[in-house]
């Protein structure tokens, strides 16, 4: 599934780097369920969050990750599990 480009970008995530929150902005062809997962770099899953995903521009924020490691992290967005967006967005958590 091809998806227009978000400003120039098929998702983004904004603070990075982060600390307790992040927004994740992306647009979708059509209504769905899906999942905003970040994974560490080494591959293994530190959060899988279900998302209600509306046709158009999505806004989702996720919140408490200040128990996360600090380090890279990679985002990718699964839509009833067909990944997205090729590929990851990288973050850096930053942890004080």
């Amino acid at each position: 599934m091809k998806l227009p480009a978000a400003r120039g970008n098929g998702m983004q995530v904004s603070p990075n780097p982060f600390n307790e929150k992040i927004t994740v902005l992306f647009i979708t062809p059509q209504n769905s369920l899906g999942f905003i997962s970040l994974h560490k770099a080494a591959g293994h899953s530190v959060l899988k969050q279900s998302v209600t995903i509306r046709r158009s521009q999505n806004r989702v924020t996720i919140e408490n990750l200040g128990r996360l490691p600090k380090g890279i992290c990679l985002a990718q967005l699964t839509l009833m599990e067909r990944n997205l967006y090729p590929g990851f967005y990288g973050i850096d958590i930053c942890n004080q």
